[in-house]
């Protein structure tokens, strides 16, 4: 999957599940986070099969430090609200569709310092 393009685009049909983003990622040493700027409904997060978390509305930050200093598999699945199946093609829907999925890539971070 691309975050360049709407999942809408590249699924042919309304997605009745989870689409996982998977790329592999080296993880500096230090205290890092994964920050979903752009991204709609429920996610969680795995590296190297191990959940990082999981969140279904902002702010999107995943801790990363216990993988930190190594390469990963990271993958982001992403699960579309029930809304959208069961308001397509409804005046409940809106005039609008909401684009699913990641819409921005992910930004590795250091975490805020609480200063």
């Amino acid at each position: 999957m691309s975050v360049e393009t709407p999942l809408e685009e590249q699924l042919p049909e309304l997605l009745d599940g989870a689409v996982t983003y998977v790329r592999q990622v080296r993880i500096p040493p230090g205290n890092w986070e994964l920050v979903l700027d752009g991204v709609r409904d429920a996610v969680e997060v795995f590296a190297d099969g191990e959940s990082a978390g999981r969140a279904a509305w902002l702010p999107y930050r995943f801790a990363l430090d216990r993988f930190a200093g190594r390469e990963v598999r990271l993958e982001i699945a992403v699960a579309p609200s029930a809304a959208d199946r069961y308001y397509q093609g409804s005046p409940l829907r809106g005039r609008f569709s909401s684009r699913s999925g990641i819409t921005r890539p992910p930004r590795l971070v250091r975490p805020p310092t609480g200063e």
